[in-house]
């Protein structure tokens, strides 16, 4: 994903009013093609272009397009391209219709939306003005953990509103310039991970085992505290958790 924004970021022209750059349906194809089988209904403009610019800074990766109407596949092909990557959705104008294998919904301005490279979905596109921010799953604790359902945020919650500000940080959308910002992405990944923790499980019988399992691995280590020589690694194989798990017990 990193190397086809670096790709095609340095081949386009930059549009001074919304710092988007006109992009060829081949090049649009490209970019998509780690992401999604794509097929463009009807372009954002006459002249058969949709716009696009590409942002990466440290280890994250984004893009702002708009786009006209289109379909696209998120397959197995995709997934063995992009399944490392957790991705944070903000759509400003238009809409985007999702379908995953156990949640579907409609991405509309006002809503925050992350989900998970790792599993098949499809969606379309009509009129919409998106921003996205792609994130290793190493960098947020997931690199061993399986898909998640799509988590949705409303842009005016508190966490909503802390995760805006940083996506706006992120794409410099304030009167800031590019070299004037420096991005730490710290705090974008502090909130995901918090935004992931409290709602990565729905209300469910899954739920309710995940939270029986996680009572019982506290029971065990707090009867355990005066045993010196119990070890993180010991209470990740007896109940099969991976080290990244363990401190969200």
């Amino acid at each position: 994903m990193e190397h086809a924004i670096k790709q095609l970021s340095s081949t386009l022209q930059s549009d001074t009013e919304w710092g988007l750059q006109e992009t060829s349906l081949s090049d649009w194809a490209a970019a998509w093609s780690p992401l999604a089988e794509m097929r463009a209904l009807h372009p954002r403009g006459h002249d058969q272009t949709n716009l696009l610019q590409c942002v990466i800074r440290k280890q994250l990766a984004g893009w702002r397009y708009a786009s006209g109407s289109q379909l696209f596949v998120h397959g197995k092909r995709q997934i063995a391209a992009s399944s490392n990557l957790i991705s944070i959705q903000r759509v400003t104008s238009g809409a985007s219709a999702m379908e995953f294998p156990s949640k579907a919904y409609v991405h509309k301005p006002g809503i925050l939306a992350i989900i998970d490279h790792k599993q098949e979905f499809r969606g379309s596109q009509y009129q919409t003005l998106c921003e996205e921010i792609f994130i290793p799953r190493s960098l947020l604790g997931l690199e061993y953990e399986e898909a998640m359902d799509p988590i949705l945020l409303m842009e005016d919650s508190l966490h909503g509103r802390l995760l805006l500000a940083e996506i706006e940080l992120f794409f410099d959308l304030a009167t800031t310039t590019p070299s004037a910002v420096s991005f730490n992405p710290g705090p974008l990944l502090q909130l995901a991970s918090t935004v992931i923790g409290q709602n990565r499980y729905p209300r469910s019988e899954r739920a309710g085992w995940w939270r029986a399992r996680n009572e019982l691995i506290r029971k065990y280590i707090d009867s355990n505290l005066g045993d010196v020589t119990l070890l993180p690694a010991q209470i990740c194989n007896m109940f099969n958790l991976s080290r990244a798990t363990l401190p969200n017990v």
